[in-house]
């Protein structure tokens, strides 16, 4: 009987890690809002809801500096090269517009990368709800939408 715990616990051993799979996800932020100067909190809060919600649905999440660069394509080049250097899945790149004058989001358009092929797996975009009461609660809410669209592209791939 002894045998048999044996044999059954070293089977389970070697398959529960066939089943595992934690899909990492490397997300780089432009920051679009006409001045370029700072990093608004706002965008920091949708960020952070996107971060959420991607590790809450398993995946391992980091992200690069939010850029405020007009231009992204050298930003872009450098995230994909630091993700296959980290055995990264997937870049999503999210540009955020965001009005100068009140700090509030106006819409996020995104980009979901494989990061072996280079090849898009999907693309979107959303526009940023009325906000809230509380000015916080919208923008993580806000994030947690945008990314559970960028989730659908993921999981589809």
């Amino acid at each position: 009987m002894k045998t048999l715990y044996k044999f059954v616990f070293i089977i389970l051993l070697f398959l529960v890690p066939s089943f595992v799979h934690g899909h990492s996800v490397n997300i780089l932020i432009n920051q679009l809002d006409g001045i370029q100067d700072s990093v608004r909190d706002s965008v920091t809060i949708f960020e952070n809801g996107i971060m959420n919600f991607l590790f809450d649905a398993g995946c391992i999440v980091s992200s690069e500096n939010i850029c405020l660069e007009k231009d992204i394509t050298k930003t872009v080049q450098i995230a994909l090269d630091a993700s296959v250097n980290g055995f990264i899945d997937t870049l999503v790149i999210i540009k955020v517009n965001v009005n100068a004058k009140t700090d509030e989001l106006i819409d996020a358009n995104w980009e979901v990368i494989d990061v072996n092929t280079s090849k898009c797996l999907g693309s979107g975009s959303m526009k940023a709800p009325k906000p809230y009461r509380e000015k916080e609660v919208s923008l993580q809410r806000f994030g947690i939408d945008v990314g559970s669209e960028v989730y659908s592209c993921i999981k589809n791939r």
